[in-house]
């Protein structure tokens, strides 16, 4: 199995899964990031700060900007639309109703085998006009279809 390692077109930007690929909700959660901020892919951290025993902050562990997405405002714009649109007239429309921020995102679906089951994902951000936060879940169907 292929497994990607960047995203570098955009036709892979809003991702669509099937048996030639392989991404890990770390990779899903990097990649959802840089569509939320236009193209910036930073370096995937865990710390953001080390702190000593009593809190103090021993050291700031800032992002590191990996690599840029270049791609131009008009498209980057059409692909937020369309995530806004995901959230607001797609599958995901029922799960964000009465929030008080305006959320995008992608749900897609990925199935590693025939012999496994279909794995359903979802990627919001928020909030839409500057994404601050951008989520990656992944949960079994197993657990709503028993």
């Amino acid at each position: 199995m292929k497994r990607d390692r960047e995203f570098p077109t955009m036709t892979r930007s809003v991702p669509q899964w099937d048996r030639n690929h392989a991404f890990n909700a770390a990779q899903l959660a990097r990649f959802i990031t840089a569509v939320a901020n236009s193209g910036s892919l930073i370096k995937l951290s865990i710390v953001d700060k080390v702190q000593d025993p009593r809190n103090n902050t021993v050291q700031e562990v800032s992002p590191v900007l990996e690599k840029t997405l270049s791609y131009s405002a008009t498209t980057w714009n059409a692909v937020h639309e369309g995530l806004r649109k995901v959230i607001t007239e797609g599958v995901a429309k029922n799960a964000f109703i009465g929030q008080n921020i305006a959320v995008a995102g992608k749900t897609g679906t990925a199935q590693e085998r025939e012999d496994r089951e279909t794995m359903p994902y979802s990627f919001p951000m928020l909030p839409y006009d500057n994404p601050e936060i951008s989520v990656t879940s992944q949960y079994s169907l197993w657990l709503f279809l028993r």
